[in-house]
């Protein structure tokens, strides 16, 4: 039962990967155009323009956490293999794909479990932007841990991948 739902899972995760970064590529158009609307206001006309540099950081904090999930799971992140090179392929497989996959869940793991604890910390107090605009923080940060959860199921992912791959069996042999 559960060796027929992996695949599903993995389809799903790619397709949420996929939808984070077009997400995140759209958060990059918004952040140019914010970006152009301050300088603008600035520089051509002038006036004080508060609220484009709050929501520049803002929508860069939505481009990074939306982007990072599928960057790792497309495998584009960079990669210091110097070592892994030189090992036999059994043991480069075990290094690349299971030991480093099992060192970033951990590392993530603790990102999410901070991040989490502050999101609900800002949403008790209520706490808001030292700017005039005075903007709800609680809810932008929970994007935070909700990032690093879907780059921890991409890394599972990814190790679930590794562990199968290091002892050769295919989804037929399961």
């Amino acid at each position: 039962m559960a060796d027929r739902s992996l695949p599903r899972v993995g389809r799903f995760i790619d397709r949420l990967t996929q939808v984070m970064l077009a997400a995140s590529a759209l958060s990059g158009v918004a952040l140019a155009v914010v970006v152009t609307y301050g300088v603008f206001m600035r520089y051509v006309l002038r006036t004080a323009e508060p609220y484009s540099a709050e929501l520049s950081a803002i929508i860069l904090l939505f481009l990074a956490l939306l982007a990072i999930p599928g960057v790792e799971a497309l495998g584009r992140h960079v990669q210091n293999d110097m070592l892994s090179s030189h090992f036999p392929p059994r043991a480069s497989t075990l290094v690349l794909q299971v030991l480093a996959p099992l060192v970033a869940l951990l590392f993530v793991a603790v990102l999410i479990w901070k991040s989490t604890g502050n999101a609900l910390y800002s949403l008790k107090i209520g706490q808001i932007s030292a700017s005039a605009w005075a903007v709800p923080l609680g809810p932008i940060k929970l994007i935070i841990p909700v990032g690093y959860i879907v780059l921890c199921l991409v890394i599972v992912q990814k190790l679930w991948r590794g562990v199968i791959g290091l002892t050769g069996r295919s989804s037929r042999d399961r």
